[in-house]
């Protein structure tokens, strides 16, 4: 690998983990909740998306549907998150330990 690739490949690891790294404080840290929800939302879209195909009914507005939902239960995370910071009462709804 030459130089400048190695120093674009530099710079996309540095913008992915710093994504990375603000997406886990967003969310208040990675559980083994999240874990959970995150492959049951992905297994939910992937199945939708089999469905689609056996039912010859697959269309992007609808499949960007079902990913925005999944965005919005990922924001109301960060929201809990962001509040359950602004109580500042140091007790998380939930513990990590």
């Amino acid at each position: 690998m030459d130089k400048e690739g190695f120093k674009i490949e530099k710079i996309l690891f540095f913008i992915l983990t710093s994504f990375a790294t603000f997406l886990t404080f967003l969310i208040g840290g990675w559980h083994l909740m999240l874990t959970v929800l995150v492959v049951v939302m992905a297994l939910d879209y992937i199945t939708g998306i089999i469905k689609a195909i056996v039912t010859r009914s697959l269309r992007s507005q609808i499949g960007f549907k079902g990913i925005l939902r999944k965005a919005t239960i990922m924001l109301v995370i960060i929201l809990a998150n962001m509040l359950d910071i602004l109580s500042g009462t140091g007790l998380p709804v939930v513990n990590a330990d």
